[in-house]
């Protein structure tokens, strides 16, 4: 297995480039797909030293409590109304889950509510 290093503060993690890439990329085209234009999208890292974490921000949709609770589980779609056509199989986020969980970390969804944007976060241990 080739394995990708990340650079944070001093802090170092091993992760497969494949897999960390694919969690990136569904992160980053659910961001696009849920924040209009003229919105803003961001990408930030932190370290403590025990973990390195990737923060996905956007100033989209947003996420009631529930959706944020649900978005990780397989065939979930907030957006009741998006079909497989115009908004993926559900998988995606479940996909990020297991990739993450398999490195041994951990994902988050977070919001302020309906219309107030997204954060979406994974943590891997260093």
């Amino acid at each position: 297995m080739v394995k990708w290093e990340m650079k944070q503060a001093g802090s170092e993690v091993s992760v497969d480039p494949f897999r960390i890439r694919q969690v990136i990329f569904n992160l980053l085209s659910n961001a696009l797909r849920h924040t209009p234009e003229g919105g803003k999208i961001s990408i930030k890292t932190l370290s403590d030293g025990k973990e390195i974490t990737v923060l996905i921000e956007d100033t989209g949709d947003g996420l009631s409590p529930d959706e944020a609770a649900s978005v990780f589980n397989r065939f979930y779609r907030a957006d009741k109304s998006r079909s497989r056509e115009t908004g993926g199989t559900g998988l995606g986020l479940s996909i990020v889950k297991a990739i993450i969980e398999a490195h041994g970390g951990r994902v988050k969804a977070q919001s302020d509510g309906k219309g107030l944007g997204s954060t979406f976060s994974f943590s891997i241990p260093c």
